[in-house]
């Protein structure tokens, strides 16, 4: 079985489809209730604070990182599409590590910020080198490589 982690459409708008609704959603509260603009800007600043920076920056920085490369899992190999086409053996995997917030990684179902979506995987080797992964190429990350890998 083959898995190709990329950046695809779904899962960045899946990542951004919570932010963005809580503001849309705030908006027509507002407007629809006719609420004074004074409260709409103590009510839209704390949320941009909150939820749309924070999920930009984290965004834009695994956007940018990810953007021109691709993972290609088969059963016994990694290969790695990006500017120098490698690959890697699974049995040369030395460790797995998470990086993600502890709301992430305690897998917790009450309401959290939308910026713990977002995650590194490093698969670090044993001739050294780091397989680096991001929610971004799969929301899904931790599950895909736990099953996998084992």
């Amino acid at each position: 079985m083959t898995t190709k982690l990329n950046l695809n459409f779904k899962n960045q708008l899946r990542l951004w489809l919570m932010p963005s609704l809580g503001i849309i959603g705030t908006i027509a509260f507002i407007f629809f209730y006719r609420i004074p603009l004074v409260v709409f800007w103590w009510i839209i600043i704390p949320i941009s604070i909150l939820y749309v920076i924070p999920n930009l920056y984290l965004h834009i920085n695994h956007f940018k990182y990810f953007k021109n490369r691709s993972y290609i899992f088969t059963e016994d190999m990694i290969i790695e599409n990006g500017k120098v086409e490698k690959s890697y053996n699974v049995s040369d995997i030395e460790s797995l590590t998470f990086y993600a917030t502890k709301a992430k990684l305690a897998d917790v179902t009450y309401q959290r910020l939308p910026y713990h979506d977002y995650y590194l995987a490093n698969l670090k080797l044993k001739s050294g080198e780091s397989i680096i992964l991001s929610s971004i190429q799969l929301t899904t990350l931790n599950e895909f490589l736990y099953s996998r890998l084992k």
